[in-house]
């Protein structure tokens, strides 16, 4: 009896395994066309419509500045943060194309050579940075750290018929007169009209660009090719590659049409709001350099949301830049 017993609970068991086996197989059959689709989804390599080089050598690490770490940022130091309170920011003029500018920043004495010259967007000025302690936080942390009105905006006079009117061209003249040599440029918004263009014309004239939502994006969907001739890189390699680590929602945007920007060799750091995933972050993006940081429940001008996090990745951008500065 207990024989027979034994063996039918081993039949029972058997049948289990064989009931679970076969509900498993059916599963499989029966959704093998959505399983098929999404293993297509995920092996395929998106094709990005650009206008190829003819330069084909093997293409080297694009993110070099960057390295493969995509979350590790080094928060400012208390210290740093202390010295700040009692950093003391001060008004200044300077006349560029007879356009009297206001700037502030602090008289007090950095090491560093590394300049952060921070814009603003249409309805702000230089008092944002002062009232959110910008200037006085990147100064303590050894910076020289400059504050403007852009023209016809806060305490600056508007343009002239005599001024230079190509925004770009006014900016780089600002630069010079301001005595800095390769600034890292924050512009958010409107400023962008006046970075943009810059950064495409002569790329070379930033140490860094930290873009926040920038407008004028238009200057950079115009470009079709790499305009260094002497380049020896695959462009259409790097721009794939750069593609492929788009956000989907930033993939979306530029999957008609993806510039060619592998010449601009700026270290980049796009920040953008949550709630502001716009074309011109998706497109600078792709610059080969570039980190994008995305502010949680940011708005559009996002450093106003959570400053104290703004704050933390530009002091970590800036870290980087002067570590590869100083290995040259």
């Amino acid at each position: 009896m207990k024989l027979i017993k034994l063996s039918r609970n081993g039949k029972l068991r058997s049948f289990s395994v064989l009931f679970v086996l076969l509900m498993v197989i059916g599963f499989i059959v029966y959704n093998f066309g959505t399983i098929l689709d999404k293993l297509n989804t995920l092996l395929k390599t998106p094709q990005i419509p650009i206008l190829r080089t003819q330069q084909t050598m093997s293409v080297p690490s694009i993110n070099s500045f960057w390295g493969d770490s995509i979350s590790d940022v080094t928060n400012i130091p208390i210290d740093v943060r202390s010295r700040a309170e009692e950093v003391v920011v001060t008004e200044k003029t300077v006349l560029v194309d007879g356009v009297t500018i206001f700037y502030r920043e602090s008289t007090q004495s950095v090491n560093s050579l590394v300049t952060l010259l921070l814009l603003h967007g249409k309805s702000f000025s230089s008092k944002t940075w002062l009232d959110l302690t910008t200037i006085a936080l990147f100064t303590a942390a050894g910076y020289r750290t400059v504050a403007v009105d852009l023209p016809g905006f806060g305490n600056s006079a508007k343009l002239t018929a005599n001024s230079d009117n190509d925004k770009s061209t006014f900016l780089s003249k600002l630069i010079t007169k301001l005595e800095i040599s390769k600034p890292v440029i924050v512009s958010p918004s409107y400023s962008g009209y006046y970075t943009l263009p810059l950064l495409v014309k002569n790329w070379k004239l930033f140490s860094g660009y930290i873009p926040v939502a920038p407008v004028g994006q238009e200057v950079i969907e115009s470009l079709n090719s790499c305009h260094e001739p002497s380049t020896t890189i695959d462009n259409l390699a790097i721009m794939n590659e750069r593609f492929n680590r788009l956000q989907d929602y930033f993939k979306e945007q530029v999957k008609n049409r993806v510039p060619d920007v592998s010449c601009i060799k700026t270290p980049a750091l796009v920040i953008h709001g949550e709630y502001d995933r716009s074309k011109s972050s998706a497109l600078l993006s792709l610059l080969p350099n570039a980190r994008t940081f995305e502010i949680p429940h940011g708005k559009h001008p996002c450093y106003l949301q959570n400053p104290d996090l703004f704050h933390t990745v530009i002091y970590d951008f800036l870290l980087r830049l002067v570590e590869v500065e100083s290995r040259q």
